[in-house]
């Protein structure tokens, strides 16, 4: 009996500490181009029924086209293990929509996002993010 207390323990534990690292990746976030380095615009992600959504709030580029403000570039993401997936990234830069993940990384306070053209993240590209 003592060692199934443990093993719940335990368990609670790392749902916990996941549960939290889920939820870093709520909030302001600054988009870097990749090319670049420069600061393109912030995106604000935000859970809304049990998914997660980013949202364009500010431009900080000023060749980046003032359409894309308020557009929405991630949707219907969930958590699965500790990071998001099952949404769709969307890059206001092409128009395309695409697979996607998002990773926190806790150590370097920035959040990887993979866009892709397959369900498995093969075949795409990630971007950094920082708070």
């Amino acid at each position: 009996m003592k060692r199934r207390i443990q093993l719940l323990a335990i368990a609670l534990l790392a749902c916990t500490a996941t549960f939290a690292q889920v939820e870093k990746i709520v909030g302001d976030w600054t988009t870097v181009d990749d090319n670049s380095g420069k600061k393109v615009s912030i995106v604000r992600i935000y859970k809304e029924n049990g998914a997660y959504f980013g949202k364009i709030i500010k431009l900080l580029d000023p060749s980046a086209n003032p359409k894309s403000l308020g557009e929405m570039v991630i949707r219907d993401m969930k958590e699965k293990k500790g990071h998001l997936a099952g949404g769709r990234v969307y890059d206001p830069k092409s128009g395309n929509t695409y697979y996607g993940t998002v990773k926190y990384n806790a150590d370097k306070n920035t959040l990887t996002l993979r866009g892709s053209i397959d369900k498995f993240g093969m075949l795409g590209r990630s971007q950094t993010w920082v708070k």
